[in-house]
């Protein structure tokens, strides 16, 4: 609903989410958007206190920032009074991780340069191969935004990008030096060659070591689903133990032991 359909005490204020979207690559104001962005405007009209519980999917390489920043510039002239974002991390390689680290930012201070966010972040993740992930990210943005397209592969397939981006890879991968940005860079390299169908020419050891990781979203198996939910369980079954312990037997407990 676009506005409180009955009257509501202002004290009472509503998180928004705004899902599903017509299209993510644009503003939450532009035309397709448009029923969201009555959404925004008839809610912040009945307080200026409202939330936002943002939803961008699973990012798998699609930048984000900057449609990011245009929201929150939007969200701060209409009165909202804080945002937040939901997403996983498992394709941190194909560009999540930058994408993710922006958008912190940015949601701290949304009037921060999101080219200069990128080229920071390259630069402390990446080090020496920061102009290859530069181009190779900078491409893949000015691809993604000009397409009408949520697939980032449909999107590079249709522009013919494959071999232009994995040359970029590829020049990562011979120009990192630095040991810590090195194995980032060949995990890179690992989920970039295998989203594109490609032969990675990252070395062995960093393949085997990252074969466990989906290289988007849609390729976790059921398996690794059910691994992930088995460990969420063990670690709340280990909490509540020490919970009940503490409450037990006071503050005497060795926390270190959990």
């Amino acid at each position: 609903m676009t506005k409180p359909p009955i009257k509501v005490n202002e004290t009472i204020v509503p998180v928004i989410c705004n899902s599903p979207r017509s299209i993510l690559t644009e503003p939450i104001y532009s035309p397709r958007n448009a029923i969201w962005q009555k959404v925004y405007e008839g809610w912040a009209a009945h307080s200026p206190e409202i939330l936002l519980y943002d939803y961008y999917g699973f990012l798998a390489g699609q930048p984000y920032a900057e449609i990011f920043k245009e929201g929150l510039a939007y969200q701060r002239s209409i009165g909202f009074l804080a945002t937040s974002t939901e997403g996983f991390m498992d394709n941190a390689p194909l560009g999540a991780a930058d994408e993710r680290w922006c958008m912190t930012r940015l949601a701290w201070s949304p009037d921060l340069s999101t080219e200069e966010l990128h080229r920071y972040f390259n630069r402390r993740t990446y080090r020496e191969a920061a102009p290859a992930m530069d181009k190779l990210r900078g491409v893949v943005r000015k691809a993604y935004y000009a397409a009408n397209q949520k697939d980032l592969r449909k999107v590079i397939a249709a522009a013919k990008l494959e071999d232009e981006l994995i040359g970029y890879v590829d020049e990562a991968v011979a120009a990192v030096r630095h040991p810590g940005a090195k194995r980032l860079v060949n995990r890179v390299a690992t989920s970039w060659h295998a989203f594109l169908g490609r032969t990675s020419k990252s070395s062995g050891s960093a393949a085997a070591e990252n074969k466990t990781i989906p290289s988007t979203f849609e390729s976790a198996t059921l398996n690794q689903i059910k691994e992930r939910f088995a460990l969420l369980q063990k670690c709340r079954s280990r909490f509540d133990k020490a919970k009940f312990e503490i409450e037990e037997e006071g503050p005497g407990i060795d926390l270190d032991e959990i």
